[in-house]
């Protein structure tokens, strides 16, 4: 991969490489074709401007120019009506304020009393809007020059810290981290990835296992497909890579564990929940792959239990006074459902 990275970059050097007379000569070349392309912007911009006044409809960019232009003055200072709006809210809570553009970010200045009450939580790492005019760094300004809350004096700009997640397991939190601290610098991403960046375990609730690690898979875009010589589109490259990876998992995981056979009982319940309850005889049973499972329902259809049992022991369910019974999952694969 490296290597065939370093041969296209020496391909576009020597397109890239040229004297500054035939950079000029380039430009005045294109300019133009660079000149109508402006024009014809500017008159589609000129008639659909004109054809929304027609229609008296307004888009979602000029809803914020027009809010803009009611609530800040020509020094960026709020006009009379601004400050009306600002003194209808004690408080103010602005969500995702990594994805806030600088026009949204004025109208909440100026509806916050000068950034006096809003509180903003955001998180640059889950910035995806810049094709949208977003721009993270004003969320990053105020993280890097706002003070810890710890520190902070009384109506002083604070921040707080929310990295613990109580989400994910541990291994994603870690790989999560691994991979910022390698890729997010300043240089790339506009911020340094670290501990007070990083993501901190928090779902103690999460049973501890050992077979939830990650995995990092690189799929190259230039894989063929057969005797194609395009290459496959990325998607169907990774959808196919993943079922790949998730069928050897199964193919390894059958030489790893014992094979087991489950069965699907099926228990048809009284219409009266006080008749009696058949007997385990009367069940009906089918083999099944996947995890042991027992459904009761009633000849209506209108009752159903559904339930489930894991290897190696008795797992009892009841309907509160009406029928009990227990799953079995033997170490020889025979799963029985008895004590009904």
């Amino acid at each position: 991969m490296w290597e065939r990275c370093k041969a296209e970059e020496k391909k576009l050097a020597g397109l890239l490489s040229v004297s500054e007379e035939e950079a000029m000569e380039d430009l005045t070349a294109v300019a133009p074709a660079m000149v109508a392309l402006l024009e014809l912007t500017e008159d589609f911009a000129e008639r659909y401007r004109q054809e929304k006044l027609r229609l008296n409809a307004a888009d979602f960019s000029d809803q914020e120019h027009l809010a803009l232009g009611l609530l800040v003055g020509s020094g960026g200072a709020p006009t009379e009506l601004g400050e009306q709006v600002a003194a209808r809210y004690r408080e103010i809570l602005v969500d995702e304020y990594q994805d806030t553009n600088e026009i949204q970010n004025a109208i909440f200045r100026a509806v916050s009393k000068n950034g006096q009450n809003i509180f903003t939580v955001g998180d640059v790492k889950q910035s995806i809007y810049r094709f949208r005019l977003a721009d993270p760094t004003i969320f990053l300004g105020k993280y890097n020059r706002f003070k810890s809350w710890q520190e902070a004096a009384d109506g002083e700009e604070r921040k707080i810290l929310l990295s613990r997640n109580f989400r994910s397991r541990r291994e994603i939190l870690e790989s999560t981290n691994f991979i910022f601290s390698n890729i997010l610098s300043v240089e790339m991403g506009e911020m340094d990835y670290g501990e007070d960046e990083a993501l901190h375990f928090g779902a103690a609730y999460y049973p501890e296992r050992m077979d939830c690690q990650t995995e990092f898979h690189l799929i190259s875009a230039h894989q063929k497909a057969g005797e194609n010589d395009k290459p496959v589109k990325k998607v169907t490259a990774e959808a196919r890579f993943v079922a790949a990876r998730i069928r050897q998992l199964l193919e390894e995981s059958t030489g790893r564990l014992r094979e087991q056979q489950h069965r699907l009982a099926r228990l048809p319940l009284p219409r009266s929940m006080n008749n009696d309850i058949p007997d385990a005889d009367e069940l009906e049973t089918v083999t099944s792959t996947g995890k042991v499972s027992v459904t009761a329902v009633s000849p209506d259809d209108q009752v159903m239990l559904s339930v489930s049992a894991t290897s190696d022991r008795d797992t009892v369910y009841s309907l509160p006074g009406t029928v009990q019974f227990t799953v079995t999952v033997t170490n020889e694969g025979a799963n029985e459902v008895k004590d009904v």
